[in-house]
């Protein structure tokens, strides 16, 4: 047998085992005896489900919070954990990436019921969100869907992220809620910025972007003084000065 053929069948019996599918004694009835140990070839599987819950409690802690409250412990949600790595293995270079589903995959879930099964996946995208704005790469121009993303909530998800860290878990008034969640286009910090309909059209009018007739309709200079916010609070690029101008430079 050569060495490719080999390793091919060790992956093919390790994979499944460290994804959760079958157990160490599963991989020793197709490769043979691990000569540590059954045992100590299964700790393997059990290093990678905890570096996978511990991937997804960095990324998702608002919503781990809501399933604690909820089912009175962690146990809920470190099943939640198990079950979203059988059905979605993490592949590639990038850890974080193993959360990209967790979002849409937790539509459903019978772990959230009642307001929080809505609730607990536009958290999880809020959450979500917030990680790939602060990997994105830096870029030309305003960033829209690498470093910049607006999203609409039934309600204000990003206070709601907030109190459920701290322990309060009053179910909030449904209301439209558009915002910005973006890195700050100077400082790289993460941030929310609530969107009004100026904000908007701001942001449709700074990508070409046709709007529609109600925000057409908005006057010029709360455009432009929606436009000299977006880019103070960093959501924007710079390019217009406080008095919606183009910046003056240097010679």
């Amino acid at each position: 047998m050569s060495v490719d053929v080999a390793l091919a069948g060790f992956f093919a019996a390790m994979a499944p085992m460290l994804a959760g599918r079958t157990a160490a004694r599963d991989v020793e009835a197709a490769i043979g005896p691990s000569a540590s140990g059954t045992d100590a070839l299964g700790f393997y599987a059990e290093l990678v489900r905890r570096n996978l819950h511990k991937i997804l409690s960095d990324v998702f802690p608002a919503v781990r919070a809501v399933a604690h409250h909820l089912h009175g412990d962690d146990r809920a949600w470190a099943g939640l954990a198990a079950a979203y790595g059988v059905a979605h293995p993490g592949r590639g270079g990038d850890p974080n990436r193993f959360a990209a589903a967790f979002p849409s995959w937790l539509r459903g879930r019978c772990e959230f019921e009642g307001p929080w099964a809505e609730l607990a996946v536009e958290l999880a995208d809020y959450e979500w969100t917030r990680v790939l704005a602060y990997h994105a790469r830096d870029t030309d121009g305003d960033g829209v869907e690498q470093r910049l993303f607006v999203r609409q909530y039934t309600c204000d998800i990003p206070a709601l992220a907030r109190a459920v860290q701290q322990a309060s878990f009053a179910s909030p008034a449904p209301r439209p809620h558009l915002v910005a969640i973006f890195r700050h286009a100077r400082t790289l910090q993460l941030g929310v910025f609530q969107l009004g309909a100026a904000g908007l059209a701001a942001l449709a009018r700074r990508q070409g972007l046709a709007v529609p007739p109600a925000l057409a309709a908005l006057p010029d200079a709360a455009v432009r003084a929606a436009v000299v916010s977006l880019e103070s609070a960093g959501v924007l690029a710079q390019r217009t000065s406080s008095l919606g101008a183009p910046p003056c430079h240097d010679a």
